[in-house]
C-alpha cells in the first residue's frame, strides 16, 4: 500500500529545507520499510503508527536543531570573519603605534642630547667667558699699571725740562743782561775816544 501523503513521516520531510536532501535519505528507505508495516495487524500497527509519530516528531526536532546550529554555525563564522578583520586591523593600529612609539623615542633621544650639547656649550661659554674676565681684569691692572708707570716717568721729565727751561731762561737772562753791559761800556769808550782824537791834532 502507498504511503499517505498525511502521515508525519511526509509531514516532516516535506518541512527538510532543500539543503539537507541528501540527508534525507535514510528516510525515504524507512518510508519504504513501513509501507510494508501496512499489513500488520491493526492493534500493532496502531503501536507502530504512534511510535513512528513520536520518531518523526523526534527526528523533526532534530532537524531543526541541526538547522538552528548551522544558522549559529555561519553567524558564528561570519563573526569570526568579522573579529578576524578587526583583529587586522588592530595589528596594523598596533604596528602604526609602534613605529610612532620608535619614531617618539628617536626624537626624545635627539633632542636629550642636543640638551645635553647645549648644556655643555653653556658651562664652556660660561668657562671661557669667566676666564676672559680674568684676563680683561689682569690687563686692566697691567694697562694701569703700566699707564701710571709711564705717566709718573713723564710727569718727572716735564718737571725736569720745566728746571732746565728755568735754568737756561735764567742765564739768558744773564747773558743778556752781561751783553747790554758789555754794549754800554764799549759805547762810552767810543765816546771818550772821539773826544781825545780832535785834541791830538
Amino acid at each position: 500500500m502507498p504511503q499517505d501523503e498525511g502521515s508525519p513521516v511526509m509531514a516532516c520531510l516535506s518541512n527538510v529545507p532543500a539543503e539537507t536532501a541528501l540527508e534525507t535519505g535514510d528516510l525515504a528507505d524507512l518510508c519504504k520499510a513501513l509501507e510494508k508495516l501496512h499489513e500488520l495487524p491493526a492493534g500493532e500497527k496502531a503501536f507502530l503508527h504512534s511510535r513512528l509519530h513520536e520518531q518523526s516528531q523526534l527526528i523533526c526536532i532534530l532537524k531543526k536543531r541541526g538547522n538552528e546550529a548551522q544558522m549559529r554555525c555561519k553567524a558564528l563564522e561570519q563573526l569570526n570573519v568579522e573579529l578576524e578583520e578587526l583583529r587586522r586591523k588592530d595589528a596594523a593600529n598596533l604596528k602604526s603605534q609602534t613605529q610612532r612609539a620608535q619614531q617618539l623615542e628617536e626624537r626624545y633621544m635627539d633632542l636629550a642630547a642636543m640638551h645635553e650639547d647645549m648644556i655643555y656649550f653653556k658651562d664652556e661659554h660660561k668657562h671661557q667667558n669667566k676666564q676672559l674676565r680674568e684676563e680683561n681684569k689682569h690687563l686692566r691692572q697691567e694697562n694701569q699699571s703700566l699707564f701710571s708707570q709711564a705717566l709718573r716717568e713723564k710727569e718727572a721729565e716735564i718737571r725736569q725740562l720745566a728746571s732746565q727751561e728755568k735754568m737756561v731762561s735764567q742765564e739768558l737772562d744773564a747773558l743778556k743782561e752781561t751783553w747790554a753791559q758789555e754794549t754800554e761800556s764799549s759805547g762810552a769808550r767810543e765816546g771818550a775816544a772821539g773826544r781825545s782824537e780832535p785834541t791830538r791834532q
